[in-house]
């Protein structure tokens, strides 16, 4: 699955070079002049990253990019202009970069695959955290049920139990979950065991 990238650019010449080089490397790009229509891009499409004008007539790129950061997108920046204030701004506003104008292939290609990376890297991280609270919260509601116990005491069990054992919260849950689907696959005759 490639990547979509939206760029916003009221120069249509810029505009043009961006999306010719993206599209060369598979990219599916949405190229849009109007930080407005940008706007309505990121509410209606699902954006993998997004590269935005700094100075544009309409709204200012760091505007746009605050507005573009409430959708979770990640962001570069495109500028004229190459200031230590500017680049403060850029990363203040939350950009992973800032790109100079006039910019060339070989700046563009290498920025837009580490920022996709770093995009990809920090979801991962967020899905695998999410899948790791999965198993802990599970192990949380059955402890709970089995002992007769509120999701805070359920907890602090296992966390007790984990402290006592000399390890992680999450290898405990694991042992919890695990232990009750062995005895769920039991219960169904569903177990390696069973089918000898």
């Amino acid at each position: 699955m490639c990547a979509c990238i939206l760029v916003v650019d009221d120069n249509p010449d810029i505009l043009r070079l961006v999306k010719s080089v993206l599209t060369e490397q598979g990219y599916d790009v949405i190229a849009l002049e109007s930080p407005l229509a940008a706007l309505e891009a990121v509410k209606q499409g699902f954006i993998d990253l997004a590269i935005l004008d700094i100075g544009m007539p309409e709204t200012d790129g760091l505007t746009l990019g605050a507005e573009i950061r409430k959708a979770s997108i990640p962001f570069m920046f495109l500028s004229t202009f190459i200031d230590s204030q500017y680049v403060a701004r850029a990363k203040g506003a939350g950009a992973l970069e800032l790109l100079i104008k006039p910019i060339s292939q070989e700046q563009l290609i290498p920025s837009v695959a580490n920022a996709l990376e770093q995009t990809r890297s920090s979801t991962d991280k967020n899905i695998i955290d999410l899948r790791l609270q999965r198993v802990i919260n599970i192990a949380v509601g059955l402890k709970g049920k089995e002992k007769g116990l509120t999701i805070r005491e359920s907890y602090q069990l296992i966390r007790d139990e984990a402290r006592a054992s000399g390890r992680k919260i999450f290898d405990v849950a694991v042992d919890i979950v695990d232990g009750h689907d062995h005895v769920v696959r039991l219960m169904r005759c569903d177990h390696p065991l069973l089918k000898k």
